[in-house]
């Protein structure tokens, strides 16, 4: 017999980062109250009809909210370069460090592909504007917690 135990209990969000815009701690923190406040998903809902949305479950999320990007330490010369017949490469590095490469006439053209922490820095606007809209923290549980602490990924405009 297998037994499941969830423990309750409210968290407080942590302290903004030091170069984490007013705007972005303030989206993190609401999607993180939202977590803590939402029911778990129902296996009945379509989502979760094949999972049980508790497996999820970590017993310390308060460690989780410390794990802070790590800028990319991949320097160009290390990686290949972009082959004419592609247009852009991005990888991501054990969900800390992401690298992005975009064809040099596409730059020019104006399109943006970045690491998600670069975006935040260099194209706050645009970041604070698409943010969290397709999928925002009130989708569901899992989904806020999701825009709460995520540390890597890419942006492409």
């Amino acid at each position: 017999m297998i037994t499941e135990t969830l423990t309750e209990q409210k968290v407080a969000f942590r302290p903004i980062a030091g170069n984490e815009p007013e705007w972005l701690y303030d989206l993190r923190n609401r999607a993180w109250n939202y977590f803590q406040e939402a029911e778990m998903p129902s296996q009945v809902e379509h989502l979760w009809k094949y999972t049980k949305p508790n497996w999820f479950m970590q017993d310390s999320l308060a460690q989780k909210m410390l794990v802070l990007p790590v800028m990319s330490k991949i320097r160009d010369e290390e990686i290949a370069p972009l082959k004419p017949e592609f247009a852009a490469f991005g990888c991501n590095h054990g969900d800390r460090i992401t690298y992005t490469q975009l064809a040099d006439d596409l730059k020019s053209s104006g399109i943006i592909f970045e690491d998600i922490q670069s975006a935040i820095m260099n194209h706050g606007d645009l970041m604070q504007k698409y943010l969290g809209q397709l999928i925002g923290y009130d989708f569901g549980k899992y989904e806020a917690l999701n825009l709460a602490l995520f540390n890597s990924g890419m942006f492409l405009y």
